[in-house]
């Protein structure tokens, strides 16, 4: 069993899948890294509601709040001027 598995491992194809997994691992990461840095809080929630807009259904508004880096009272705000 153990050579067989070993085997599978070190498979090209498992090799390829494992690099582009973590390819996009990285790239999502820093895309959110960027968006965080430089974009404002208007345009992080305009992104977040373009790209999920049954969001606020789905989850609290802290946690919102919290993946966009803002207080709730900003979140409120931003929600309001909408």
């Amino acid at each position: 069993m153990t050579k067989n598995f070993n085997t599978y491992i070190e498979s090209p194809a498992v090799d390829y899948l494992r690099n582009l997994c973590l390819r996009e691992g990285v790239l999502r990461h820093y895309d959110r890294y960027v968006d965080l840095h430089c974009k404002t809080a208007q345009q992080r929630y305009n992104d977040l509601i373009s790209k999920h807009p049954d969001l606020f259904s789905l989850f609290p508004l802290k946690d919102i709040a919290s993946f966009l880096n803002i207080t709730q009272t900003h979140l409120s705000r931003l929600r309001k001027n909408i």
